[in-house]
């Protein structure tokens, strides 16, 4: 059975970091009513020096932090006691992705659930295109679009070759994009940002696939590899993309 652990006596650096204290309070104390309960005390793997070691690494980045904020951001001019300006030398430079981590780690302790939702709703938002934007409009009432992929020629019979073009859908025209010709980039895109899901063919669609065939993007990569495989597919919102169009909607608007 672990030893039963006992907190450390509070840093005098503690005083230094607003809210330091009570955060590391409250974890400590998760440790030890963990520890001391009946059912979960003698599972846990939790030892005195597994919670120094993480107390350690906590207060390493808190140092970090101060020490970062000491210094001068990277790019900006750095004033010598006789008034001259001097650039910040390759070390300070080098410091910023490790303050980058030091910040995220101390927020890390603070943030709940709603706040970490809530930042990477912000941080996604950031990486769309107004035209996605819009076919994320077009997808918030649950329609299902059609889409196509277009393979290669493949030698082996049954055998499907290489990807010609991905993700060529419908959703473009329903949602009114500038750029039409980029629609099939705009899916993989919100694809990759898990927004949109990609499902199966859909037989209440056959109408739609029709139409998407005449597109000239789909033409095209037909034409440049005769005898190629049109794969059907179905593009809908996704649950993390339903999610953030509720959260937006729910948000309230400026002006």
């Amino acid at each position: 059975m672990p030893a039963r652990w006992s907190p450390p006596r509070p840093s005098s650096l503690a005083g230094q970091i607003p809210g330091a204290t009570a955060l590391l309070g409250l974890a400590q104390d998760a440790v030890h009513a963990a520890m001391t309960t009946p059912l979960l005390g003698p599972t846990l793997a939790f030892t005195q020096e597994e919670m120094a070691r993480v107390e350690s690494i906590i207060w390493r980045q808190i140092r970090h932090r101060m020490d970062s904020a000491a210094r001068p951001r990277p790019g900006a001019l750095v004033v010598s006691v006789d008034g001259a300006p001097q650039q910040p030398d390759d070390e300070r430079l080098e410091a910023e992705p490790a303050a980058i981590l030091g910040q995220l780690l101390a927020s890390s302790v603070e943030q709940g659930s709603t706040r970490a939702r809530f930042g990477i709703f912000c941080a996604v938002l950031r990486e769309l295109q107004p035209d996605e934007a819009r076919i994320l409009a077009a997808l918030s009432d649950g329609t299902e679009y059609a889409v196509v992929h277009v393979a290669a020629r493949a030698r082996g019979l049954g055998a499907t070759g290489p990807l010609l073009l991905e993700n060529a859908c419908t959703v473009g025209q329903a949602a009114g994009v500038a750029l039409p010709e980029c629609v099939a980039w705009y899916v993989s895109h919100l694809q990759r940002l898990g927004l949109v899901r990609i499902g199966p063919e859909s037989a209440r669609l056959e109408d739609t696939y029709q139409i998407l065939l005449t597109d000239a993007v789909v033409r095209e990569a037909q034409e440049s590899s005769p005898g190629g495989k049109v794969i059907r597919r179905s593009l809908r919102i996704s649950p993390l993309g339903d999610a953030l169009w509720v959260a937006c909607q729910a948000s309230p608007r400026s002006g």
